[in-house]
């Protein structure tokens, strides 16, 4: 009996679930932005945000499809988990990282973004 049927319905259920963390994400990041980025450049930044992201998609999309093609989908998969483990670990042991204020208090000393005026 194959049991794909199994995976297929644990991948989508945890697809699924992994929705509400990556909004409240999104949310915080814009919130974050909005607050960091003086007013007059915010349009530019999110323009820059939005364009660096919409051409990198096509570009990762085509890269995970190849690596699964090459390697199989469980060793892409393993090696994008260890990853994200690692991105985590690295902005766990950044003490500006994890002394970060809640994104509504941003905006002002070491998380301000600005550019000087030529």
């Amino acid at each position: 009996m194959n049991n794909s049927g199994g995976n297929t319905i644990i991948s989508l259920a945890l697809y699924a679930a992994s929705f509400p963390a990556i909004g409240v994400t999104n949310i915080l990041f814009v919130t974050a932005m909005q607050k960091a980025v003086p007013g007059d450049q915010l349009a530019q930044v999110y323009t820059i945000i939005i364009s660096a992201g919409s051409c990198a998609m096509p570009l990762g999309s085509l890269a995970g499809g190849q690596s699964a093609y090459l390697w199989g989908v469980t060793p892409v998969f393993t090696g994008l988990g260890l990853s994200f483990l690692f991105l985590s670990i690295y902005w766990f042991s950044q003490k500006i990282l994890r002394h970060m204020p809640p994104a509504d208090q941003l905006g002002t000393g070491a998380y301000t973004i600005s550019a000087k005026a030529e």
